[in-house]
C-alpha cells in the first residue's frame, strides 16, 4: 500500500529534477537550498496527487460499488480528470444496464415464444383429437344408419315376400251361386246395394293391387277395411217396358 492506495494503482508522476535544481549553483549552501525548494514542490505535487486520487477513488467506490467488474482497467483510468472519470463510470454502468435489460427482455421474449409455441401445439393437439372424435362419431353414426336402413329394407323385403306368397297361394274366389244371390230385379225397392266380398285377395285379382290400395290406405298411411259392393242406382228400364218385352 502507498498511503491509502493499493500498490497496483499508480500514484502518478512527480517531476523533481534535483540535478537541474543544483545546476549552476556555486556553493553547497545554495545547492542545498535549491534541493530543498525542489523537494518542497515535489511534496506539494504528491499531496495534490493524493487528494486527486482519493477523490477519484471515492467517486469510483460510490458509483461503481456493484459494478466493479466493469473496471478491470481501473489502474489506467483512476488518474483521469475527476469529471472525465465520473462521466466514464456513469457511461459504462449505463451501457451495461441497457445491455442487461436488453438481454433480459430477449430472454423473456424467448421464454414467451417457447410457451406460446407449446400452448399452440397443445391447442392443435386438442383440435386434432376433437376432429378425430368427430370423424369417428360420424363414421359410427353412418354405420348405424346403414345398418338400420339395411334392416328396414330386409324387413320390407320379408313383408313383400310374405305378401307375394300369400297372393300366390290364396285360393281363387268361388263365385256365389246364383240361387243364393238375391234377385234384385224382384227385390223390394228399398234394397239398393249388397256387399259382394271383403276378401282382399279376391278384390286384388278383380281390381288390381294399385286400384285397391287407393281405397285401402289414405295419405297418412292408415289402413281401412275395404268391401266390394254392388249398388242399384237409377231405373234404366221401367216395368211397363219390361212387360212389353216379355209379352
Amino acid at each position: 500500500m502507498i498511503g491509502d492506495f493499493p500498490a497496483s494503482l499508480p500514484i502518478g508522476s512527480i517531476n523533481s529534477d534535483f540535478a537541474a535544481a543544483i545546476k549552476g549553483k556555486s556553493s553547497f549552501t545554495k545547492m542545498q537550498e535549491a534541493i530543498n525548494d525542489a523537494l518542497a514542490k515535489a511534496k506539494i505535487q504528491a499531496v495534490e496527487l493524493e487528494r486527486h486520487l482519493s477523490k477519484n477513488l471515492s467517486t469510483y467506490h460510490e458509483l461503481a460499488a456493484d459494478h466493479r467488474f466493469l473496471f478491470n482497467d481501473l489502474q489506467h483510468i483512476i488518474g483521469k480528470d475527476h469529471d472525465d472519470l465520473t462521466a466514464l463510470i456513469k457511461v459504462r454502468i449505463g451501457e451495461h444496464k441497457e445491455a442487461e435489460a436488453n438481454r433480459l427482455e430477449a430472454e423473456r421474449e424467448r421464454i414467451r415464444q417457447e410457451e406460446e409455441s407449446k400452448l399452440e401445439a397443445h391447442r392443435q393437439q386438442i383440435r386434432r383429437e376433437e376432429q378425430q372424435k368427430a370423424q369417428a362419431e360420424a363414421a359410427r353414426q353412418a354405420e348405424a344408419d346403414r345398418k338400420e336402413a339395411e334392416a328396414l329394407r330386409f324387413e320390407e323385403h320379408k313383408r313383400q315376400e310374405q305378401y307375394d306368397n300369400e297372393i300366390a297361394t290364396a285360393p281363387e274366389p268361388t263365385p256365389e251361386k246364383a240361387e243364393d244371390q238375391p234377385d234384385l230385379l224382384y227385390t223390394d225397392s228399398d234394397v239398393t246395394e249388397e256387399i259382394i266380398t271383403d276378401d282382399i285377395y279376391a278384390m286384388e285379382k278383380w281390381l288390381g293391387k294399385g286400384s285397391l290400395d287407393c281405397y285401402r290406405f289414405d295419405q297418412n298411411g292408415n289402413e281401412y277395411h275395404v268391401e266390394l259392393i254392388i249398388r242399384r242406382t237409377s231405373i234404366k228400364t221401367p216395368t211397363t217396358q219390361l212387360q212389353l218385352k216379355e209379352a
